[in-house]
């Protein structure tokens, strides 16, 4: 341990230049991957939004489907009590002949 101590304070100019370029070689690559991120960041964001958008369409879509679906209802009972009311009817006619 002591030995490596010794070797790495008697670098020459050289080794030190060349250990800074390693280092900003190292801080270069890190940058980069900071700047992936931040760009997978970004699409991410964007992809959620995207999602978030298509959400709310099919909601909306879904609620006049619903509504939709409610009003036809409501209807199809109306027809089937006039259906109701007029066998009634027709079978109160039939039997009083």
């Amino acid at each position: 341990m002591v030995a490596f101590a010794y070797d790495y304070l008697s670098l020459t100019f050289p080794d030190v230049r060349f250990g800074l370029e390693i280092l900003g070689i190292v801080l270069d690559v890190l940058m980069r991957k900071t700047v992936g991120l931040d760009g997978l960041r970004i699409i991410s964001n964007c992809s959620v939004e995207n999602l978030t958008g298509k959400s709310q369409i099919l909601e909306a879509e879904l609620e006049r489907s619903s509504r939709k679906l409610k009003e036809v209802t409501a209807v199809a009972e109306g027809e089937a009590e006039k259906c109701k009311a007029a066998k009634e009817v027709i079978k109160s006619l039939t039997a009083q002949e």
